[in-house]
């Protein structure tokens, strides 16, 4: 989608006007406010960063409007200017903030290819995952417009290389096809090794932790879906899990599924389903994804499913692993139809950033480590009756199972 925002601030006309216009900035007593904020919009839009940091100076009341449409930061990082970008923040300008095309600063540098705002971007607590009207994060933007190196900065810090349909947007661009329909080979790549990373992560540890009269089942994917969740593994930050939804479709052969030919040969009794949803703690470490199971807990973390939390339990978990939050669902998936998943947390206070500006306005900053981020799946599992019940007596031989969701040593 070609960036409208800046499409009447950025012609050759405009920035000849507001080059000869420019000139030393007068004092409150000498000039409306109307003209001042018209001034530093033009200023904004000439990559002027010396006069835009003697406009923000000037004391006002009222204070400046940044959500004034087009935003002043939107129109700055459209045009790559990383210098006006960070004057903006260190100002008070929302680096989450959305223009009445419903784009965001993000957004609007990754379309332009803006690496270095991007950057800039991200270490001032941008949320990379953030969709405009058409469905499109600032990954799937870099990804149409073939911005490789833009690209893997968002995956490499933490933007979700699967977003899935959520409230008010029930159409959501896949990054991954998208690559895969413009021919971005090399981007295409760097979506399928980080998704495949998150999946074995994830199924590494959902392996560890069930019980031993509990086995996993194939949800009933096409064969080409790489994923042993009813969903791709989602990957979100911190913020985003103050409410988080998504919508998915049940796998086409949910209902063919039948019972693993291993529980038979064993004699075992028809067993019951359940799905269990996995929170787990992650960290980037040098653009990888691990599993930090030792990381913030998620207390007050609630699911509910389909509308409903009555079939919702959260499973007993450790002290050793606060990272570590599973959720049993014993409601069924509608079949043939859509669910809905939805992870609430009360919002946390946002840590503030500082952007380091020497006096003439050069901008100098470096890549801050990542807020904790968790991934999310869902699996559906058997509770084979035969060997819970032996458990449950005493009657099985080696070690025991746990009674609970629990995490081996040999899994950390």
């Amino acid at each position: 989608m070609p960036n409208r925002i800046s499409s009447a601030f950025f012609s050759d006309r405009c920035l000849d006007a507001a080059g000869r216009k420019l000139s030393s900035p007068p004092t409150t007593s000498t000039i409306p406010l109307q003209e001042l904020d018209r001034q530093l919009r033009l200023a904004v839009t000439c990559g002027d960063s010396e006069h835009v940091h003697k406009l923000l100076r000037i004391p006002r009341h009222p204070p400046i409007d940044f959500n004034q449409d087009p935003p002043l930061i939107c129109l700055a990082a459209a045009k790559g200017h990383v210098d006006i970008v960070g004057l903006l923040i260190r100002h008070g300008a929302d680096v989450n903030v959305r223009s009445t095309e419903d784009s965001i600063p993000l957004i609007c540098a990754a379309d332009n290819g803006c690496w270095n705002v991007l950057a800039l971007l991200i270490n001032a607590g941008a949320m990379m995952n953030l969709l405009n009207r058409n469905g499109e994060t600032a990954l799937a933007r870099a990804t149409r417009r073939g911005w490789v190196q833009c690209a893997r900065l968002l995956l490499t810090y933490g933007a979700n290389p699967h977003p899935m349909a959520t409230d008010g947007h029930p159409l959501v661009v896949s990054p991954l096809h998208l690559a895969r329909q413009m021919h971005q080979a090399a981007i295409e790549k760097d979506i399928l090794t980080r998704a495949i990373s998150m999946e074995n992560i994830m199924l590494q540890v959902v392996k560890a932790t069930l019980p031993k009269h509990i086995f996993l089942v194939e949800p009933g994917h096409l064969v080409d879906t790489k994923t042993s969740s009813f969903f791709p593994v989602q990957l979100i930050s911190e913020e985003e899990l103050a409410r988080f939804v998504l919508y998915f479709k049940t796998p086409p052969g949910y209902c063919k599924v039948e019972l693993d030919t291993s529980l038979q040969s064993k004699g075992s009794a028809p067993s019951d389903e359940l799905i269990l949803v996995y929170v787990v703690r992650v960290q980037l470490q040098d653009g990888q994804v691990t599993h930090w199971l030792g990381g913030p807990g998620f207390s007050s973390l609630s699911l509910s499913f389909n509308g409903s939390r009555r079939c919702c339990t959260r499973m007993p978990g450790t002290t050793e692993y606060p990272g570590l939050c599973v959720f049993s669902v014993s409601y069924s998936i509608k079949s043939g139809g859509l669910n809905t998943l939805s992870l609430e947390i009360p919002s946390r206070r946002k840590p503030k950033y500082s952007v380091d500006l020497h006096p003439e306005g050069s901008q100098h900053f470096s890549m801050s480590s990542p807020q904790p981020m968790a991934l999310i799946g869902a699996y559906r599992v058997r509770i084979d009756v035969t060997s819970l019940i032996q458990t449950s007596a005493g009657l099985t031989f080696g070690t025991s199972s746990k009674p609970t969701i629990y995490i081996p040593r040999t899994a950390t």
